[in-house]
């Protein structure tokens, strides 16, 4: 992420990955993952989790901030005609921690960060725990950079809803995390980081490999639907994917032997491994910025044959198990 990169390669670089952050999903995508709890819990447990959201400071009007969609208050941001308060703040949640980042390339000061109305709750490390993937002829370097928060961030969330002593703005603060980081944790590129002659620091979760028009980080966020979609349009990928009969929850084997955070890590490295940086049983190609010289253009492969779709059945599942296990958080800490 600290590379020098010359101005012809990094304009090319940047057009494509910008300053590689490290989201998990997209906002479809947490949404999808909230929405599929709430298919799962009751009435009752979702209006539990809606009365704790009243207590997170950005369920009112945020002061000093710019208005975003059809509302400065967060929890109604874009809501759909027909679809609840209750449910429509629940869906909110799961995409919280990605409004709070702050904006690419700023030049806000740390002191004004911390005292920020938004940007104070950003928690950088807390979206990714990047286990090595590393190339058979590359020697993994003894010392690696930050691997991520990611497990512990889930534990304290978890811990923080559990416990009667933390207060309720900071429950609800939680409660957020726990929604997000569920999805997070699901996805195989944030539990990844692959390491080769090429990419010697590591590809930083897959947003420096460079593949198609896009990179192999965006692509897993963007594989089920984008932002721009309708919510019917949503609604009908969340529906089919928890109708779908291979994506009962009493099919699914990784829901009743994998109950661990790491587990569930290990499930999305394990993905990665086999198939995300996979085309077939070779390596799939990606193109990497030049570090030396900047008349090198960055060649950039595309997607092999049915990788796009077997990445959606692929996806499709890690959604469907986020959403079961998320709805199984829930059960143990709000009343039915």
């Amino acid at each position: 992420m600290h590379r020098r990169l010359y101005v012809s390669a990094a304009i090319l670089f940047g057009t494509l990955v910008g300053a590689a952050p490290v989201f998990g999903w997209n906002g479809f995508g947490h949404r999808a993952v909230a929405r599929i709890a709430c298919l799962e819990i009751t009435d009752g447990q979702q209006r539990a989790v809606f009365d704790l959201l009243k207590n997170h400071p950005h369920f009112v009007a945020i002061k000093d901030f710019p208005k975003i969609g059809d509302s400065t208050e967060f929890f109604k941001q874009r809501q759909p005609a027909g679809v609840s308060d209750v449910e429509w703040a629940i869906l909110q949640s799961g995409t919280w921690p990605d409004f709070v980042r702050t904006p690419r390339f700023s030049k806000l000061s740390k002191e004004k960060i911390a005292a920020h109305p938004v940007y104070k709750y950003h928690r950088k490390f807390d979206h990714f725990f990047d286990m090595p993937l590393v190339d058979p002829s590359f020697k993994l370097p003894v010392k690696l950079d930050n691997p991520g928060t990611l497990l512990e961030a889930l534990a304290k969330a978890e811990a923080d809803l559990k416990d009667p002593k933390v207060s309720a703005e900071a429950k609800a603060i939680a409660f957020c995390w726990l929604a997000h980081l569920v999805g997070d944790i699901h996805q195989p590129l944030h539990c990844t980081s692959y390491f080769s002659k090429d990419y010697p620091k590591g590809d930083a979760g897959g947003n420096l490999f460079l593949i198609g028009k896009t990179n192999l980080h965006s692509f897993w966020d963007d594989v089920l639907g984008t932002d721009k979609s309708s919510f019917a349009h949503f609604d009908a990928i969340v529906h089919g994917i928890h109708r779908a009969p291979q994506l009962q929850k009493n099919k699914m084997h990784e829901f009743k032997k994998n109950e661990t955070y790491k587990s569930w890590a290990d499930e999305s490295h394990g993905i990665a491994a086999s198939f995300a940086y996979k085309d077939g049983k070779k390596a799939l190609k990606g193109g990497h910025a030049s570090t030396e010289r900047d008349d090198v253009p960055i060649a950039i492969p595309d997607f092999p044959a049915h990788y796009k779709a077997d990445a959606r059945s692929i996806a499709e599942r890690r959604v469907a198990l986020a959403g079961y296990r998320l709805a199984a958080k829930i059960d143990a800490i709000f009343p039915k």
